[in-house]
C-alpha cells in the first residue's frame, strides 16, 4: 500500500511540476500559435502555491517527489519572483532624489461607479476622494471617460474644485484613458487604429527636471459576459450541483475558455503595436495602465522587449491581485518603466472600483 501512495505521488508531483513549469513559461508562446500556454500561464500562482505545499507534505514521505517539485519550483523561479517579488527595503526613496521624484498611479476607476454600492452612489465620488487622498503626481486612468457628474457616479462641487486645483492639467475622452497631472502634458497624435477593447494614448509630461513619455492604455479583456461570469463563480465555489458533468465542461470549453483564447490572440497583435509605439518615440518611457493579463504573459512580454521593466517586481514585495470582482484574482494591472528607477510600489487596497491602483515612485537615471 505505501508502494503504491509513493508511486500514485510521483506521478501527481510529475503531473503538477510540468504544469508549474508550463505555465511559467506560458507567455513565452504567441497566442497567435497556440493559446494553451497563455492559459497554463494564469495558473501559474495557484500551481506555485500547491508545489510548495505538496513539496513540504511529501518530504516526510516521498523524498522522490519532494524532489521533483523542488526542481520545478527552481526551473520556474524567474517568473516565481515575478508574482511574489521580495524586496525589502531595498527601494526606499533616497532622501537626496525627493526634488527629481514624482509619484504616479495607475487606476481602473470603472466609470467612477461604487462598485460596493452601484444602485445607491453616494453624493460624494469615494473614487475621487480616494484619488486626491493618494496625492498622486500623476494619476492614469482607466474607464474614465468624464470627471464630471453622472446620474451612477455622482461628483460634488466641492470635489471637482478640489480636483481642478490639486490637478491643473488634465485630458480625458471618450474611449475612457484619462489623465491627472500636476505636471504640464502635450498629448502624442499616434498612428494606430483603435479596436473595440483596445485604447492607448500617450503624452509628453515636463516633469520639473526631465521630459519622458507616458502611456496609458487599456487592452482587450476577457470579454465575458454575465453568464459567464457566474458559471465561473459557481465553479470556484463549487456550486455545480444539478448540473451533469459533461454539459458543464462544454459550457466552459465553449463559454470560457473560447473567450479567453480570443482575448488572448487580440492581445498579442495589441502589445506588437504597443510595442512598436515605444520604439517609435524612445527616450524615458512609462508604459501602464489595464493590460487585462497576467504578469510575463506574451503582451507583457512583447512590451518590456523595447527595453522596459516591470516596476512592481524590481521594487514591491510580495503577492497582490489588482482585480477583485468575480472572483478573478490576477494582477492585470501594470507599470513598466525605461530610464527610471522605482521605489515604494505598492497596490493599494480600495473597494470603490473593480480594479485596485497600483502607485510607484519614480526617479529618472542620471
Amino acid at each position: 500500500m505505501k508502494k503504491l501512495i509513493r508511486i500514485l505521488s510521483v506521478m501527481l508531483s510529475v503531473a503538477l511540476a510540468t504544469t508549474l513549469v508550463a505555465g511559467a513559461y506560458g507567455g513565452c508562446v504567441s497566442p497567435l500559435r497556440s493559446t494553451l500556454p497563455a492559459l497554463l500561464a494564469m495558473t501559474f500562482p495557484f500551481c506555485a502555491i500547491a508545489a510548495i505545499a505538496c513539496a513540504i507534505v511529501c518530504f516526510f514521505f516521498s523524498r522522490l517527489s519532494s524532489a521533483i517539485l523542488a526542481c520545478a519550483l527552481i526551473a520556474s523561479f524567474p517568473t516565481l519572483k515575478n508574482y511574489f517579488p521580495l524586496n525589502f527595503g531595498s527601494k526606499d526613496n533616497n532622501p537626496d532624489d525627493a526634488a527629481t521624484s514624482f509619484k504616479l498611479m495607475t487606476y481602473n476607476v470603472c466609470n467612477l461607479t461604487d462598485f460596493t454600492a452601484p444602485d445607491n452612489p453616494s453624493p460624494i465620488n469615494p473614487t475621487l476622494s480616494f484619488i486626491l487622498s493618494q496625492e498622486p503626481d500623476i494619476a492614469a486612468l482607466q474607464e474614465c471617460a468624464t470627471f464630471t457628474t453622472s446620474t451612477s457616479a455622482p461628483v460634488s462641487t466641492a470635489q471637482l474644485d478640489s480636483l481642478y486645483a490639486r490637478y491643473p492639467y488634465r485630458s480625458n475622452g471618450a474611449e475612457g484613458q484619462a489623465i491627472l497631472s500636476k505636471f504640464p502634458f502635450i498629448e502624442i497624435r499616434l498612428h494606430y487604429r483603435p479596436a473595440q477593447g483596445f485604447q492607448v494614448r500617450a503624452y509628453s509630461v515636463y516633469a520639473p527636471t526631465d521630459t519622458f513619455t507616458l502611456f496609458n492604455m487599456h487592452l482587450k479583456s476577457i470579454g465575458l459576459n454575465h453568464e459567464d461570469k457566474e458559471l465561473y463563480r459557481d465553479i470556484t465555489k463549487g456550486k455545480t450541483e444539478g448540473t451533469p458533468l459533461s454539459s458543464e465542461l462544454k459550457e466552459i470549453r465553449h463559454s470560457l475558455i473560447g473567450k479567453l483564447s480570443e482575448a488572448f490572440r487580440q492581445r498579442a497583435v495589441q502589445a506588437e503595436k504597443v510595442k512598436e509605439l515605444v520604439d517609435s518615440i524612445g527616450g524615458k518611457v512609462i508604459v501602464c495602465g489595464d493590460f487585462n493579463d497576467v504578469p510575463l504573459c506574451y503582451a507583457i512580454r512583447t512590451i518590456e522587449s523595447a527595453g522596459l521593466k516591470d516596476a512592481y517586481t524590481q521594487a514591491a514585495l510580495g503577492y497582490a491581485v489588482t482585480f477583485h470582482a468575480d472572483r478573478f484574482y490576477f494582477r492585470i494591472d501594470h507599470i513598466l518603466y525605461r530610464g527610471f528607477t522605482p521605489s515604494n510600489v505598492k497596490r493599494i487596497t480600495t473597494p470603490h472600483s473593480d480594479h485596485y491602483p497600483l502607485t510607484a515612485v519614480f526617479t529618472p537615471d542620471r
